[in-house]
């Protein structure tokens, strides 16, 4: 067994629901507040297991949700470039964390800052996030 990896078998097996919508095909869709209503979204019951340490790699906080690079990056700095350049100033993913292995990265919840600040949750910081 890697020591580095969680004990899979003697974690309990927990269910529960993964919710998500289909990746939007244009710009327009991503900015219509209608888009993300119930009848949009999708639902499938599994079952999973949660480990408190489940990662191999050192987890780090590579940039922050106010702009701050704390890992620097250039692959992830050029992705939270892209992310406002594709959508004309609409909306930044940023607050960038997880891990690095073998030149790739894993990442967990990110955030968003969207011109529309009633969008993507608490975390979004509105149009004062994305400049």
């Amino acid at each position: 067994m890697n020591p580095n990896e969680p004990n899979w078998n003697i974690l309990p097996l927990q269910e529960g629901v993964v919710m998500w919508y289909h990746i939007l095909n244009t710009l327009e869709e991503l900015k219509d507040p209608n888009y993300f209503n119930k009848s949009n979204l999708f639902s499938k019951s599994l079952s999973f297991k949660i480990a408190s340490q489940p990662f191999s790699a050192e987890y780090k906080r590579f940039n922050t949700n106010t702009g701050v690079i704390t890992e620097l990056r250039p692959t992830l700095e050029a992705f939270v470039h892209f992310t406002y350049e594709y959508t004309k100033g609409y909306l930044v993913v940023c607050d960038l964390q997880g891990i690095e292995h073998n030149d790739e990265f894993l990442l967990t919840d990110p955030s968003i800052h969207c011109i529309n600040p009633l969008r993507f949750g608490r975390t979004n910081f509105g149009k004062e996030g994305i400049k």
